[in-house]
């Protein structure tokens, strides 16, 4: 998942007010439009048309309080402007009404879904009770999208990156390949 996508798209029009206000005017004309938004829903919205489902829907996985819900807003009301619905649910929702068909298509509150957007579930106390990762196991099995799927979620904690700068961790994964693991290495923030 990605976060802020929403509100950084309303950061060129700062930056051009304050050049104005400023008296930068000319400055002013050089910031370049960025729209992260619409960029993260048409990968959203490519997502939902490759299910193949018009009836599907997609799902943003979201906290009970929601900090973010204005950058998540602008995420949705891209979605809703290409005419794809969008629901927003939490783990205990899933839980509650979600399951699985013969097909591993997944359906909560009845609704079938072709996207998961996950906004929640990045940290181990957002899965508040046994039912939440059930609910992730769940939805991982499913036929819908994930964004992000599991691999690509843990790839991307701490932890798993410490694992993975441990001395020849990298060189199991590409034993004949020393470049690439310095290559790697490289990206690693000092773990």
């Amino acid at each position: 998942a990605a976060s802020f996508g929403g509100l950084s798209s309303r950061t060129p029009n700062v930056h051009r007010h304050i050049l104005k206000v400023a008296d930068r005017l000319e400055e002013s004309k050089l910031i370049l439009n960025n729209n992260p938004a619409a960029g993260l829903a048409k990968g959203l919205a490519m997502a939902w048309e490759l299910y193949g489902s018009e009836r599907a829907v997609v799902m943003f996985l979201v906290e009970d309080i929601q900090r973010n819900i204005y950058d998540h807003r602008y995420v949705e009301n891209e979605l809703w402007a290409r005419n794809i619905r969008v629901i927003r649910r939490q783990f205990e929702d899933v839980s509650r009404s979600g399951y699985l068909d013969q097909n591993k298509r997944l359906f909560v509150d009845g609704q079938e879904i072709a996207v998961v957007y996950f906004r929640n579930g990045y940290m181990p106390h957002n899965y508040k009770l046994e039912q939440s990762w059930e609910a992730r196991l769940m939805m991982e099995r499913s036929c819908a999208v994930k964004c992000p799927d599991i691999s690509t979620h843990l790839v991307g904690t701490k932890k798993v990156q410490q694992e993975l700068a441990r001395p020849g961790v990298l060189e199991s994964f590409f034993p004949d390949e020393p470049e690439t693991v310095t290559q790697i290495r490289a990206t690693f923030a000092g773990l």
